[in-house]
C-alpha cells in the first residue's frame, strides 16, 4: 500500500523555520513566567473519560478523541453503550488535567502553587482554515491563593510577556459576576434576584420567553440609576479631583 503524504485531517506538520519561531517564543514564555515565580508542570495527554466527561470543559466534552479499552476489558459482544468500551480520552484543554495533577500532587507542592504548562490538546472538531484537532495552549495557574492577588498577577505576568514579544496597544478585558452583581445591585435589585436578572441579559440576542423585553427594562433601569447619581453627572475632571480629594491627594 503507498504511503499516504498529508497528515490526517486537522493535524499539521511543522517545518524547521516555524519551528524556530515556535521554540523561540517558548523560550520566552517559560523564562518571562519563571521570573513571576511559574514552575512548568507535564501532564499527561491521555486522561480517565470520567475526568474527561465531568462537566468541567464545557462543550469541548463533545469533542473528545475516546480510546477504546483494550485487551480483556474490550468486550464487544456484551457492550450496551458507549461507556462500555471506553475508558480514556485525549486532553481538550489543559484545566481538567490541572485539577487532577493538583488533586494528585498537592501534598508535595508549595502554597500557593504558581503552575506553567505548555502541551498539546486535541478536540474531535471541524477543520477550517486556521482550526486544527491538534494544537498547543499555553496556561498560567495559580491555587490555593483565595484573593484577587492571583488574578492581578497573573495579569501583571501575561502582558510583561506580550511585551516582550513585541505586542503593542492591546486590551485586557476583565469579566467578573461580581460586577455585574454590584450593578444590579446599585440599581436596587434585591440580592436574591441576581442569578435571574443576569439571564435575560444573557440571551438578549434571541427570542427567549420574553427575556429581550425583560433585559432592555433592566438595562434602562441601571443606566437610570447611573444617571441620576451626581458623581457621576459631573464631568471626568471633576470626578477625578473629587476622588483625589477623597484620597488625600
Amino acid at each position: 500500500m503507498a504511503l499516504k503524504k498529508k497528515p490526517v485531517t486537522g493535524m499539521k506538520d511543522i517545518l524547521p523555520k516555524e519551528m524556530e519561531i515556535r521554540n523561540y517564543v517558548m523560550n520566552m514564555i517559560r523564562e518571562t513566567y519563571g521570573k513571576f515565580g511559574f514552575s512548568a508542570i507535564e501532564t499527561p495527554c491521555v486522561e480517565h473519560i470520567e475526568n474527561l466527561s465531568s462537566k468541567q470543559g464545557g462543550e469541548n466534552e463533545k469533542l473528545i478523541f475516546k480510546i477504546l479499552k483494550r485487551g480483556e476489558k474490550l468486550k464487544l459482544d456484551t457492550a450496551e453503550c458507549e461507556a462500555d468500551l471506553v475508558d480514556s480520552g485525549l486532553r481538550y484543554d489543559l484545566t481538567v488535567p490541572l485539577s487532577r495533577y493538583y488533586s494528585n500532587n498537592s501534598g508535595q507542592l508549595p502554597s500557593p502553587f504558581k503552575a506553567l504548562q505548555m502541551g498539546n490538546v486535541w478536540r474531535a472538531d471541524r477543520p477550517q482554515r486556521g482550526r486544527f484537532r491538534q494544537f498547543m495552549q499555553c496556561d498560567i495557574d495559580i491555587l490555593g491563593e483565595p484573593t484577587y492577588l492571583a488574578e492581578i498577577e497573573l495579569v501583571m505576568a501575561t502582558t510583561t510577556l506580550l511585551g516582550k514579544l513585541d505586542f503593542h496597544n492591546f486590551t485586557i478585558r476583565i469579566n467578573d459576576r461580581k460586577i455585574l452583581k454590584a450593578m444590579a445591585q446599585y440599581s436596587g435589585f434585591p440580592e436574591e434576584s441576581f442569578d435571574y436578572q443576569r439571564r435575560p441579559r444573557r440571551d438578549a440576542g434571541g427570542d427567549h420567553g420574553g427575556g429581550t423585553r425583560q433585559a432592555r427594562l433592566i438595562i434602562r433601569k441601571e443606566r437610570t440609576a447611573w444617571a441620576e447619581d451626581p458623581y457621576y453627572r459631573q464631568g471626568p475632571l471633576q470626578r477625578n479631583e473629587q476622588l483625589r480629594a477623597a484620597h488625600g491627594d
